[in-house]
């Protein structure tokens, strides 16, 4: 039923599916956007923020809280980076096996192997306000408010656990500026959908809005959440937040605003 709205969004977006898994590096955009290699950090990133977590790395709470800002320092500028939470509305977690991809693969994607809560929980964006031009930095469902004790990677099938700042990464390529989340019962009927219903949740004339960000797309008593991401294509890796029992209590996904894995 897709395959027409594939071919659409392919063609106007003029796009190849990039890899899924890759060295972790710096991003190839930063402000200025015809910058040709990658910058390379000089510095620790000067982190301000009223949150009091010691967990690592900490900015992926730190990010969803108002006050925080962020200046990072590379051998091409320093940016000061001020967070802003927005609230997207609730998704529904149907089996507790969530989908993270780029829509445009969304009927090709496996879901993480983690068996996440049931129910229907807040997803929030974490807004990097910067002057004149506003990214989505961080995307996070929020399953609890339990304190994160621990941050590990959010895996798929035939991934094994390895340390979140190893210089390797897992990550989902994204082509088309946009990422979602999405239960796989409501993946399997997102696929039953006829295109212009398809078409609908991730095209259209607020996506071309400066201030439009993400929202959850409402279908046949399913939904999802999308959202844009950050300077736009790349690979973004997505990581599972751990109360202090070993319980599920956040879902993120970082779009490399804060280049925390180069921390000594």
């Amino acid at each position: 039923m897709r395959q027409l709205a594939l071919q659409l969004i392919i063609f106007l977006l003029s796009i190849v599916i990039q890899s899924c898994s890759q060295n972790r590096t710096q991003p190839t955009e930063s402000l200025d956007s015809n910058l040709s290699k990658p910058i390379t950090i000089i510095s620790n990133s000067i982190v301000k923020s009223n949150y009091k977590g010691t967990e690592f790395p900490n900015c992926f709470e730190a990010a969803f809280i108002d006050s925080t800002f962020v200046v990072e320092i590379t051998t091409k500028d320093t940016t000061t980076y001020f967070f802003q939470t927005l609230e997207l509305g609730k998704i529904k977690i149907e089996s507790g096996k969530i989908i993270a991809c780029d829509p445009i693969v969304n009927i090709d994607s496996r879901p993480f192997t983690q068996v996440f809560p049931v129910g229907e929980f807040s997803v929030q964006l974490a807004i990097a306000k910067i002057p004149n031009n506003n990214r989505v930095a961080y995307s996070r469902i929020v399953f609890s408010n339990n304190p994160v004790n621990k941050w590990i990677y959010a895996t798929q099938s035939g991934e094994k656990q390895i340390p979140i700042n190893d210089t390797t990464t897992y990550c989902f390529g994204v082509d088309a500026g946009q990422a979602t989340y999405i239960d796989s019962i409501a993946n399997n009927e997102l696929d039953k959908l006829e295109q212009p219903g398809w078409v609908a949740a991730f095209s259209g004339k607020k996506w071309l809005s400066p201030n439009f960000f993400g929202c959850i797309h409402s279908f046949n008593n399913h939904n999802l959440a999308a959202f844009n991401t950050g300077w736009g294509d790349g690979c973004y890796g997505s990581y599972i937040g751990l109360d202090k029992d070993g319980n599920i209590c956040r879902l993120i996904t970082d779009f490399g605003f804060v280049m925390w894995w180069n921390k000594k």
